[in-house]
């Protein structure tokens, strides 16, 4: 049986967008009830919402995000959730936020793409009332 790179790609990218990482989060690909996903980009959301922080994917695999690496107020979150959005040849790998407190919320996402390359790490800035 042959399997092309591409049918590879399109599995890994669908399965990652109906799974979620981390702590068991069971949101699937529920919308957002906020998505940031622009360098720089600064955003309000109320307690208890849904934030993504989006990086830009695709299905070409060096620029496939196979992973996020993720700070919030410059302290490491360990297994973040996350969530792909978008259609299939391209789209964002989210950071999945829960808005749980007030407060202002400096988050920093990092894509590593397939073969462990690192790109520019994109920040956010988030108020939640």
């Amino acid at each position: 049986m042959r399997v092309s790179l591409c049918g590879l790609v399109l599995f890994g990218v669908l399965a990652g967008s109906v799974s979620a990482s981390g702590d068991g989060d069971k949101e699937g690909n529920k919308k957002p009830d906020v998505q940031l996903a622009k360098p720089g980009e600064k955003g309000k959301a109320k307690k208890g919402q849904a934030v993504y922080f989006g990086v830009p994917t695709s299905s070409v695999p060096e620029n496939l995000v196979s992973k996020l690496l993720v700070k919030v107020n410059k302290k490491e979150v360990r297994n973040p959730r996350t969530a792909f959005t978008g259609m299939i040849g391209g789209g964002h790998q989210n950071y999945v936020f829960r808005a749980d407190r007030t407060g202002t919320f400096e988050v920093e996402v990092t894509p590593v793409y397939m073969g462990g390359r690192k790109g520019k790490p994109v920040r956010f800035t988030l108020v939640v009332e």
